[in-house]
């Protein structure tokens, strides 16, 4: 009889094809991603997580408050390496197949498999065939849309949608619950595939302890009269929208986070003349002191899932600014915990100008209800025992 989650519980999570902790930890993700499983471990349960990473991984043993590590492409204590890293990123997803028959005692040992993202879910998806092991399917994010979404080639498109399709079908048709983040996901997914009872909305979590409104911020943490924007430099992020609008404004924009557009967001800002500052990469575990330096934070995305970096803001109190978009527009209840807009520079000017003619005293009621809200729906202890719930639920069924 596997144990319930009233007592331990060995829960082992895939992480996303291809993904380390080292890359992680590069993008300052480590401290935000690892806090629910850090929850688990203080209730008494073990939690495994295997990543695509190598030995490099193991040096985050010291961060991770009991939680082990499987790195794939790690050498084991007997000096063997578990599965080569191939140079050939096709090669790399073929072995990837091999990885549940490979480690077949880890998996064995597990009591419930999870996988972190949908991409790579066909590790665990086939583990839970073949060794019997209840699986959780976490969408923190929808594969298939958002690969539609990237790829703008028809050809592509159609290869991209059936083999997207398939490998989506498959974990979810073997998955015995699917955690999804946003009601937006919930509609897609209903809508193509036959899961519906399986399929279960918890928003992303939040540690509201941490992230929470600070008073007093003085030194090099003195409060800005900027916006600030904290994301990847990509495409899908809006960017370079967002910089051709801070000109119409009167204030500059502080950004946080790397990315492909780097450069281009750089020329950018140089030709429209924008007052723009690049503080790079922070950790995540500095963020809550950083955001409170601002009154205002802005998401302009084109498309969202259900973003934590708005998220956090929304729970340090700030008065945030989102794009009128799926994903941001259920976080955002517009005029009351924030403010939605267009995608385009002017209405995001706008948007700005509107956030920044607000007295302090709105600012701070704006912001309450923001925080009141994340507490609400992605307060980490409520994420948890949504979560547990699940487990047991599993469990029982799979024990009865």
């Amino acid at each position: 009889m596997r144990p319930l989650f009233g007592g331990k519980c060995h829960l082992l999570v895939t992480f996303t094809y291809g993904v380390s902790l080292k890359e992680w930890g590069e993008s300052g993700l480590v401290d935000r991603e690892l806090v629910l499983y850090k929850r688990m471990v203080q209730a008494g349960h073990q939690v495994t997580l295997m990543t695509y990473g190598d030995e490099t991984d193991l040096a985050f043993t010291d961060r991770l408050d009991g939680i082990e590590i499987l790195p794939v492409y790690a050498r084991d204590p007997g000096g063997a390496r578990s599965i080569k890293k191939r140079k050939n990123r096709w090669a790399n997803l073929l072995f990837s197949f091999w990885i549940p028959f490979h480690f077949r005692r880890y998996f064995k040992s597990a009591d419930i498999l999870k996988t972190n993202q949908m991409s790579g879910s066909w590790v665990a998806a086939m583990a839970s065939i073949l060794y019997q092991k209840p699986l959780v399917v976490r969408c923190g994010f929808e594969m298939l849309r958002n690969m539609l979404r990237d790829e703008p080639y028809l050809g592509k498109r159609l290869i991209t949608a059936f083999f997207g399709y398939l490998a989506e079908l498959f974990s979810f048709v073997a998955a015995d619950r699917i955690i999804i983040s946003s009601q937006t996901d919930l509609r897609f997914i209903q809508r193509r595939y036959p899961v519906r009872s399986k399929i279960k909305v918890i928003r992303n979590f939040i540690d509201t302890d941490t992230f929470q409104p600070l008073v007093n911020i003085v030194g090099p943490s003195k409060k800005e009269s900027r916006i600030f924007f904290v994301g990847r430099l990509a495409e899908c992020k809006n960017i370079l929208n967002l910089i051709k609008a801070v000109p119409k404004t009167d204030t500059g924009l502080d950004i946080v986070g790397k990315g492909p557009l780097e450069n281009q967001c750089r020329k950018h800002a140089e030709t429209f003349h924008a007052d723009i500052r690049f503080l790079g990469v922070l950790q995540n575990r500095e963020m809550p002191r950083i955001m409170n330096r601002y009154e205002i934070v802005i998401l302009p995305s084109l498309f969202e899932c259900s973003p934590k970096g708005l998220l956090e803001a929304m729970a340090c109190g700030r008065v945030v600014i989102g794009a009128d978009v799926s994903g941001i527009r259920e976080l955002i209840h517009h005029g009351v915990t924030g403010f939605l807009c267009g995608t385009d520079s002017g209405s995001l000017g706008e948007a700005i100008n509107r956030a920044m003619r607000l007295t302090d005293d709105q600012k701070r009621e704006m912001g309450c209800r923001a925080r009141a809200f994340v507490q609400r729906e992605c307060a980490l202890e409520k994420v948890f025992q949504k979560e547990k719930e699940i487990y047991q639920d599993i469990l029982k069924i799979r024990v009865f």
